[in-house]
């Protein structure tokens, strides 16, 4: 698995950005594009659960990406990619807490969708 087709850098333009020539290395994922748009425009954003304003100071940051057997999970401590059909990390490079926090958050995700 080719796990630099996951880094994905982003450029954003138009006047609705309040932050102009910033820089941003805050670890996120494609869910949090929409919290932190939404929060450059005022509007409120509590229903996407999944999401995060990468613009916000207080925010953790991390990033979840999903693969057909498995998920990996990046935060500031490291890395780890789990394999489903294994049962096991194969990678796994991140804190005790990042390995919890990660699974929490997989479990969560499914649960969410289960419930649809």
């Amino acid at each position: 698995m080719d796990r630099g087709r996951f880094k994905i850098p982003m450029v954003w333009l138009g006047g609705a950005l309040a932050r102009r020539d910033t820089v941003i290395h805050t670890i996120a994922d494609q869910p949090d594009i929409v919290n932190t748009l939404l929060s450059q425009v005022d509007k409120p954003h509590a229903e996407f659960l999944f999401s995060k304003d990468i613009l916000d100071k207080k925010v953790r940051p991390f990033a979840v990406y999903l693969f057909q057997n498995g998920f990996g999970y990046i935060d500031a401590t490291g890395e780890a990619i789990y394999n489903f059909d294994s049962n096991q990390y194969f990678l796994n490079t991140v804190s005790d807490e990042g390995r919890k926090n990660a699974s929490a958050y997989i479990q969560a995700l499914f649960d969410a969708y289960n419930s649809l």
